[in-house]
């Protein structure tokens, strides 16, 4: 089954990597640095120190390095070698659950991505998450069967703020891409229950952004690391507002134009 008609059924499809992928390179990193962020119990030192090993990890190209990876994949899903992919790879590092704020810090709410982006292009958007370092069952992310199918105006939002979240504007966490803001999903038990995503290290689990999927909670005694990132059809790109927070440099959109061609095996 293609890339698209995966996602166009289940909502999500899974792809393995080679085995001299980037990813290896990061698992090193990160298991190196592990034991080290297990003993800071301050969420802000915490998420400090992950934004920078998400910064080296940034420096060393594992955006293209993955793009280049999954290059056959993203230009069957496109229909193109040129598309848009997001300036920022995102580290997700999930506490165990007895470490300080991280059930409410660190494990994503369910939600989709529209919850927290109103333009058009959202709903065209590829998310691409890869699991690095204690991937399993009892840390895994989490989504729903069939939620890329749900309409928005079945699920009832309940906004909640900084309070709630303990993630204000512009901190380091929103840095990490944590919602300041969240909307939690009040009728979840209408969906019958959550599944783990069928993924491990070397794979990547590519997903649409209508499929509501969360965090996780981190029921071992090892923080739990993964990657995210998101591609995007590239006739959006015009639309995109000229900065991003998350994007670290000022006039510099989300997305950027990036293109596959010379990683190819066939068109």
């Amino acid at each position: 089954m293609s890339l698209k008609s995966s996602i166009s059924d289940q909502g999500f499809a899974v792809i393995k990597l080679p085995s001299d992928s980037i990813i290896n390179d990061i698992t090193k990193i990160v298991d190196k640095e592990s034991n080290k962020l297990l003993k800071i119990y301050s969420t802000d030192e915490y998420h400090k120190k992950l934004i920078e090993i998400q910064t080296r990890i940034n420096l060393i190209g594992t955006r293209d390095k993955l793009l280049s990876e999954l290059a056959d994949v993203l230009y069957e899903f496109h229909g193109s070698e040129e598309f848009g992919a997001q300036t920022v790879v995102y580290l997700r590092g999930v506490r165990p659950v007895n470490k300080e704020s991280s059930i409410k810090h660190e494990a994503l709410p369910m939600h989709r991505e529209n919850f927290y982006c109103d333009e058009e292009y959202i709903d065209y958007q590829l998310n691409m998450h890869f699991p690095i370092s204690n991937y399993n069952e009892n840390t895994s992310m989490k989504y729903y069967r069939n939620s890329h199918n749900i309409p928005d105006q079945d699920l009832i939002i309940d906004k909640k703020d900084h309070e709630y979240s303990g993630i204000k504007r512009f901190s380091r966490g929103h840095q990490l891409g944590l919602p300041y803001n969240p909307k939690i999903i009040e009728n979840l038990n209408d969906m019958d229950f959550p599944l783990s995503a069928p993924c491990t290290v070397n794979d990547a689990f590519l997903f649409s952004s209508k499929l509501i999927h969360g965090g996780g909670l981190n029921f071992t005694d090892k923080i739990r690391f993964s990657l995210d990132f998101a591609t995007l059809p590239k006739k959006w790109l015009s639309t995109l507002k000229s900065n991003h927070f998350a994007s670290y440099e000022k006039n510099k959109s989300h997305f950027v134009e990036v293109s596959v061609k010379n990683h190819l095996v066939q068109q």
